[in-house]
């Protein structure tokens, strides 16, 4: 797994360099292919060959990578030729994250400059872990002539001291040295492209430290709105109670008046009938 300086440090290295064909030897989870597709994206073109033996993809990454993407089921250095054939020519970016034992390394190392642009770049990750810096140590010291050592890119490590994982280290591959004066110059707007990544990185943790604490005020306004509806549902609770409190008394009112009434009238119906019956007024 890639820490986020060493992400950095490879998207800056593809969007600073701009490669063509890029080989990518161990591509497990395709971690780093996603970000190196990414950079070729930003930048508009590049084709990148991912060699795995083993390769474990969900198919939701995969699909984010295979508009640019040739995935080789295979080993390496074996595989290195039909990688070439794929590209459409010699690659000028490889990235080595396969074997870590010394002699695994150095193999992919032999194998991946056979199949390099005349001038071309090899990074390679986990260079703390001592069979990758053994490797790379001995390729610099043979091969001279055509690699220079462009130093470590990230120093970040985890594990222990005797097993320390992770870090990033550039050669540069030169087929004909008198053309490395240039050299500066490219490593110079890599750097610049990592400043300006990091830049990048520190306006988007800024953005989602805002839009963290507006969720909050959002959510105290929710719970505030909620309070005051339960408030309101309680007012109209009572309302209603009073409502039909009035209702009931008012019917018990009419009903007394009616009662009334009709006792009224049937008292003046008695008055009535016995006036009839008795008009003199005697009983």
């Amino acid at each position: 797994m890639m820490l986020l300086p060493e992400r950095l440090v490879l998207y800056s290295l593809i969007f600073g360099t701009r490669p063509k064909r890029y080989v990518e030897v161990g591509s497990f989870k395709a971690g780093s292919t996603v970000i190196t597709c990414a950079a070729m994206d930003d930048v508009g073109e590049g084709r990148i060959i991912a060699i795995e033996p083993n390769p474990q993809i969900e198919p939701e990454t995969l699909a984010t990578i295979s508009h640019r993407t040739e995935l080789i089921q295979g080993l390496s250095p074996d595989s290195l030729p039909r990688a070439v054939e794929l590209a459409g020519g010699p690659f000028d970016f490889a990235f080595i994250d396969g074997f870590h034992e010394a002699e695994g390394v150095m193999r992919d190392i032999e194998g991946v400059m056979s199949c390099l642009a005349d001038r071309a770049y090899l990074l390679f990750h986990d260079c703390h872990y001592h069979g990758v810096k053994q490797a790379i140590n001995e390729a610099v010291r043979l091969y001279s002539s055509q690699l220079q050592d462009l130093g470590n890119l990230s120093l970040e490590s985890v594990g222990s001291e005797e097993e320390q994982w992770g870090g990033m280290r550039l050669l540069l591959f030169m087929r004909d040295r008198s053309r490395a004066g240039s050299v500066e110059a490219d490593l110079a707007a890599a750097q610049e492209q990592l400043r300006l990544a990091r830049r990048r990185a520190s306006g988007l943790e800024h953005g989602l430290r805002v839009a963290r604490d507006r969720i909050s005020a959002i959510e105290e306004e929710l719970r505030l709105a909620r309070d005051r509806i339960s408030a309101l549902e309680s007012e109209l609770r009572l309302a209603h109670d009073r409502i039909s409190a009035m209702e009931n008394s008012r019917t018990w009112r009419l009903g007394q008046r009616l009662a009334c009434s009709l006792f009224g009238r049937s008292l003046r119906w008695v008055e009535g009938h016995m006036l009839r019956r008795n008009p003199d007024g005697h009983r």
